[in-house]
């Protein structure tokens, strides 16, 4: 004799299948939107730091010399690396020690306001001359600069980061 009775299915039902796929796809939004605000805190984090061995190289040139070099002393290009070595600017990498590290940008004399700008340096008073020479020699007829200030922008939140002598 035959029965009667059919023979339940174990399974899951699409319902219960779509469910599980929506909690995966949340879970998977959250980490990989903490990844990608780990990596850009990071950038910023090594800006912050890189702003603080600028300031920290300038203000060691200020002890030994009494003023701050103006902006074209300070960045990594032609012509400026002569001054650079005679002044004994920035020892050991030298070719990186002004560079951004997401972009590897120059310092420039305007303040960013993106992550495709550089960082910025700005030297104080306004027309400020070089009082150094290519050999590290005092030049007596410059106007020597006295401050500065260094802007890093920020990824994470957006905006900058400022460092300002304490010598203005």
């Amino acid at each position: 004799m035959v029965s009667l009775k059919q023979k339940r299915q174990s399974g899951f039902t699409i319902v219960e299948l779509l469910i599980v796929i929506v909690i995966i796809g949340i879970l998977a939004g959250l980490v990989v939107t903490q990844i990608l605000g780990a990596t850009a805190k990071a950038r910023d984090t090594e800006r912050k730091t890189d702003i603080d061995q600028i300031a920290n190289q300038l203000e060691a040139y200020y002890a030994k010399n009494g003023f701050y070099p103006t902006l074209n002393n300070v960045v990594n290009g032609t012509g400026n690396t002569t001054w650079r070595t005679g002044n004994q600017f920035s020892a050991g990498d030298a070719a990186k020690s002004l560079y951004d590290p997401g972009n590897a940008a120059l310092l420039g004399s305007t303040v960013p306001t993106s992550i495709n700008q550089p960082y910025s340096y700005v030297p104080s008073p306004n027309n400020c001359t070089a009082g150094t020479d290519n050999s590290g020699g005092t030049i007596t007829s410059a106007t020597p600069c006295t401050g500065y200030t260094l802007t890093a922008y920020l990824e994470n939140p957006a905006g900058a980061y400022t460092k300002t002598n304490a010598n203005q």
